[in-house]
């Protein structure tokens, strides 16, 4: 029983350590009416830092490589080869081998920079979560 409540207060430490990393949130702002010439048409559009804990459904996030990711995403752009993405999962399934991930071709084109994804308007209809790992309807 005292290791069963070691392995749970491990397993909580990890937990808040990765829930309090840093990632990198595309934030946009709306232009102000009658700001002048120098504010942008489009408004403002930057990548702010956050706290993973403090994503909410539908943030966009831009990862860099090597960089976890402890939340499910979509993959709508990446700068590699082909528009190719080398994922790990082994905090999902254990295996070590990176899997090949690569966007729609369609989203490539229609959200090809921070300015387009953020006026964009994507929406996305997805299951509901379940332990299926190998299987996804979205």
């Amino acid at each position: 029983m005292a290791k069963e409540g070691f392995e749970d207060l491990r397993r909580h430490r990890l937990d808040k350590a990765e829930n309090n990393r840093e990632t990198k949130v595309l934030h946009a702002y709306k232009a102000v009416a009658g700001a002048g010439e120098a504010e942008l048409a489009e408004g403002v559009v930057h990548w702010a830092s956050v706290k993973w804990h403090s994503l909410k459904v539908g943030d966009v996030v831009k990862l860099e490589r090597d960089d976890a990711a402890p939340a499910d995403i979509v993959l709508l752009s990446s700068t590699g080869i082909n528009n190719m993405a080398y994922i790990e999962t082994m905090a999902l399934d254990g295996e070590t081998n990176l899997k090949t991930k690569q966007p729609s071709s369609a989203l490539v084109s229609a959200y090809g920079g921070a300015q387009a994804i953020a006026a964009g308007g994507a929406h996305f209809t997805v299951e509901d979560p379940n332990l299926d790992l190998y299987n996804f309807e979205g």
